[in-house]
């Protein structure tokens, strides 16, 4: 697991050495690709190759960056690979009842070990106890993949959407990439058919990550969620399911 956070005082510099105290137990080794991002402005980061990781220390020469300013709520990943959204044991999350930024998915796993998956989205306020899951409460009805848009939409053939499936979007660009914010329109959805991606940029021409799932416990009015999640990954083909053991903990 790469995910992490610190609270570390930086200042946004496309050179130098930076040093971050975060969580213990992630994946890093010298010479991953890196990149930090305010959780509250995602557009200042900065990108670079690690040196060292030890204990709940991360070392690592800056090579670029965007924005400006100094930042304490830094959020940590890969700079490409796989997508990893925040992510524990549901007992954990319970435990620590983060809250959520908006927008921002927590991802639960059930403590029997089954692979069951839920998650939550955040909306900057909520503790993590008192936002519904939305998920199925299994790994069925939860699905995942990705999408290039055309001429700054693309229609995702899917039959097992409904016409209150909540699905939400993100760019696969770097932070920082510019890029007009994603959607999908519950007017697009044709339920056991497909649903539509759009961009408010009509030329726009990404690669997405979606992500989809049914409303848990009773059914609520679709809504329109954009959305602009900084990553650098490469994800799974349209339609894959959702049925990956997330097992390390993020919480």
């Amino acid at each position: 697991m790469y995910y992490g956070t610190s609270s570390t005082s930086l200042a946004v510099a496309s050179s130098g050495t930076f040093t971050l105290d975060t969580q213990t137990g992630l994946s890093w080794v010298a010479n991953d690709k890196i990149v930090i991002w305010s959780g509250s402005s995602p557009a200042n980061w900065i990108a670079g190759v690690v040196t060292s990781y030890s204990g709940t220390t991360i070392v690592f020469e800056a090579s670029s960056s965007s924005g400006a300013g100094t930042y304490t709520d830094w959020r940590i990943n890969l700079a490409s690979g796989t997508i990893q959204h925040r992510h524990g044991y549901a007992s954990e999350w319970e435990a620590s009842n983060p809250v959520l930024l908006k927008a921002e998915i927590g991802v639960a796993r059930d403590d029997l070990g089954d692979g069951t998956v839920k998650f939550k989205i955040g909306d900057g306020v909520s503790p993590w106890m008192d936002l519904p899951y939305q998920g199925t409460g299994s790994g069925v009805g939860v699905y995942a993949g990705s999408a290039v848009l055309s001429s700054g939409f693309i229609v995702v053939n899917a039959t097992w959407v409904t016409a209150v499936t909540i699905i939400v979007v993100t760019p696969t660009a770097a932070p920082g990439t510019a890029g007009a914010a994603l959607y999908v329109d519950p007017a697009d959805i044709v339920a056991g058919t497909s649903f539509t991606i759009r961009s408010d940029d009509a030329t726009d021409s990404r690669t997405v990550f979606w992500m989809a799932s049914e409303p848990n416990p009773a059914p609520l009015s679709p809504y329109v969620l954009k959305t602009l999640v900084p990553s650098g990954s490469s994800y799974p083909d349209n339609n894959s399911h959702v049925t990956k053991d997330f097992g390390a903990r993020g919480v």
